[in-house]
């Protein structure tokens, strides 16, 4: 029996170059064998078990084949990871050709790896700070990243920052530049070409210090503040943001920045602030005070306290009475001075309407009644002084009147009617120094003190005119009312429905005669306002009101056959009233 020397060959992969384009790093598969000549072959590589007669390779080379099992072979594949091996039973011993006994297999050891490393990193030595889901790091950030492979062990680790070529991991990563958006991509091969897919990890290195910008809100001059003024730390960090801002003042302890700081809390006299902050990934601008020395994180000022003094001065028509009276000629004055700095302003008010400069004497406000003016002076460092009043008395108010028209009265069409019987009455009022007098005219024809109430006995259109003059001799502008007089009753007419049958005499006069089945019409019309009721009375009864003549038939008032006298009284919208009789017969025949 020719024996043969067995060998496994596995495709072969070359291994790809030390650096790589932005593309995912590749390894093709491959075999590999240990410094203790262990062999590992990669388990998603196809296998083929080639013979040979020569331990060197030969044209004499054969691929071995499978009669019994073709379909699984050529290229065949090992199961499992680890431990795999190629057995021949039984074993020959390759000196005597001999089958050892007892019997044994003969065995080619292969170490199977279908798994790539996984690589896990480790930031460190620094501050982390995430906002938004966005990782932020400072100074002294050291990356490492350690990989494992369990069978055939770790190749290489390859790594980019930013977009830039992959390389090879061999020390510690330590990013150095500032920016925003920074972009770690890293995998790993195994000694048979399995590759880790690649991860990417996103975050921000921030190495510089907040920026701080003091802003003094309020007024100055030079160096001094007013102690109203307050001074702002306005911080700004474009990466991780503003962790906290710090002061000092003078030589005191830091102390946690919230809002602006008011000088009003200093005593007054010469201080220093110093300031600093940190960013939330510790950066620091406390490094830049030195010894408080840093003009950028440092300022001195002067906190001056004292206010002016302001006095008051009424110049011109004044009197002292229950209040202080002026005309509308009188003057004030107001002066102001500062032991410290010199006057910024003087302001003054009429009634809390909002303050002026005061500039020069001024009058009164031209407003009648009482008037506070309010005033106040401030120095140029806007200390200010404490708001003094002084209240006069304006009176120049006129007195206020109105008409009022009694009964009867009628208003229509824009027109009032009113008749000779309809009282009148001006009423005045005046809440400053009182009524003297008020006057009325009528048609033009001279003004004339008023009394208490006055009638307009003539028909027609009328013009009342009148005014008010107060104590102090504010006259009232001159008022109007127009008013119609209407004094003449409606007009009453009388009919029938049928015609009088004959003439009848009575004491020495003739009435008409009308049958019983006869109707009487009544009716009133007035030329102004309108009539307003009509009533009538049959034979001396009590007046009752007239709705048609059909009332008149049905209670058959004038059915009876009898002499009648019928009285109807009429009136209009202001009551002017006019009466009329009638006399006749009822009768058949």
């Amino acid at each position: 029996m020719k024996s043969y020397t067995l060998i496994i060959i596995a495709l072969l992969v070359l291994l790809s170059s030390n650096s790589f384009s932005q593309e995912q790093p590749r390894h093709e598969q491959k075999y590999f064998t240990d410094e203790d000549e262990n062999f590992y072959y990669n388990r998603n590589q196809p296998m083929y078990i080639w013979i040979s007669t020569s331990p060197t390779d030969t044209n004499e080379d054969v691929l071995l084949r499978s009669e019994t099992t073709p379909q699984y072979v050529n290229p065949m594949y090992l199961d499992s990871d680890g431990y795999n091996s190629v057995r021949i039973s039984p074993a020959v011993n390759n000196v005597t050709k001999k089958v050892d006994y007892p019997t044994h297999d003969l065995r080619f050891e292969i170490e199977t790896d279908g798994v790539a490393p996984q690589t896990k990193q480790y930031f460190s030595n620094t501050k982390k700070y995430v906002a938004n889901g966005k990782k932020y790091y400072g100074k002294g950030l050291e990356i490492k990243l350690i990989s494992k492979d369990e069978v055939s062990g770790l190749d290489k680790i390859y790594y980019s920052l930013n977009g830039e070529n992959y390389k090879s991991y061999t020390s510690i990563i330590e990013p150095y530049d500032e920016n925003e958006n920074i972009s770690l991509k890293f995998c790993a091969v195994d000694n048979l070409g399995n590759m880790e897919e690649v991860r990417e990890i996103n975050f921000a290195m921030d190495l510089t210090a907040p920026i701080i910008i003091k802003n003094i809100n309020g007024k100055t001059f030079g160096n001094v503040l007013s102690q109203d003024a307050t001074i702002s730390l306005e911080t700004t960090d474009n990466m991780s943001g503003v962790k906290a801002t710090y002061y000092i003042i003078d030589d005191g302890k830091s102390n946690l920045y919230t809002k602006p700081i008011s000088a009003y809390a200093f005593m007054g006299g010469e201080h220093r602030l110093s300031f600093y902050a940190v960013d939330n990934v510790n950066n620091s601008s406390f490094g830049d005070l030195g010894e408080n020395t840093n003009s950028n994180f440092s300022m001195n000022f002067t906190v001056d306290k004292t206010a002016p003094t302001v006095d008051f001065e009424i110049v011109g028509d004044q009197y002292k009475g229950n209040r202080l009276y002026v005309s509308n000629r009188t003057n004030f004055n107001i002066t102001a001075k500062d032991n410290f700095s010199d006057i910024e302003f003087i302001k003054f008010s009429y009634n809390s309407e909002g303050y002026n400069i005061y500039e020069k004497e001024s009058l009164f406000l031209d407003k009648k009644g009482l008037q506070t003016i309010k005033y106040y002076s401030q120095d140029v460092i806007e200390n200010t002084s404490s708001v003094h009043k002084t209240t006069v008395y304006l009176d120049q108010t006129t007195a206020s009147t109105y008409i009022d028209y009694g009964s009867p009265q009628f208003f229509h069409r824009d027109t009032l009617f009113i008749n000779k019987e309809t009282n009148i009455k001006l009423i005045s009022s005046d809440s400053e120094s009182g009524v003297k007098k008020t006057e009325y005219s009528i048609d033009n024809k001279g003004f004339a003190s008023y009394g208490n109430s006055f009638k307009i006995p003539e028909n027609g259109l009328h013009t009342i005119e009148f005014n008010t003059t107060d104590n102090v001799n504010n006259i009232e502008q001159t008022k109007k009312s127009i008013v119609f007089v209407d004094n003449e009753p409606p007009e009453i007419y009388i009919n029938f429905s049928i015609q009088p049958i004959r003439q009848e005499a009575k004491n020495g006069q003739n009435y008409p005669v009308y049958p019983p089945y006869s109707k009487m019409y009544l009716s009133a019309t007035d030329k102004k306002t309108g009539e307003e009721d009509i009533y009538y009375s049959i034979n001396g009864s009590k007046l009752i009101k007239y709705y048609s003549a059909d009332n008149i038939v049905k209670l058959k008032l004038i059915s009876k056959e009898q002499f009648y006298t019928v009285k109807i009284v009429a009136t209009d919208k202001l009551g002017n009233k006019n009466e009329k009789t009638v006399n006749f017969f009822i009768a058949k025949k």
